[in-house]
């Protein structure tokens, strides 16, 4: 199984969307733990899950999260 997620920052006012095949809490607690120093969402903590739909495989949201990012200005 795997998820499509969107964060939302409200210190920063962005929208991030990822993929993952955790738990959408579980890979929200490494964004906002620091896990991620180096990547976009280490700026921007804490973070909220703003929305999340279950997939059915890996293809289909990585698929689903690339098609999400450039239609909706997310990073």
């Amino acid at each position: 199984m795997a998820s499509v997620y969107i964060l939302y920052s409200e210190s920063s006012n962005k929208f991030y969307v990822g993929y993952t095949t955790e738990t959408v809490a579980k890979r929200l607690e490494k964004h906002n733990s620091g896990f991620y120093e180096h990547k976009y969402t280490a700026r921007g903590k804490p973070w909220t899950a703003y929305f999340e739909i279950e997939c059915e495989s890996v293809k289909q949201a990585v698929g689903i999260e690339k098609l999400s990012r450039p239609k909706i200005g997310l990073h």
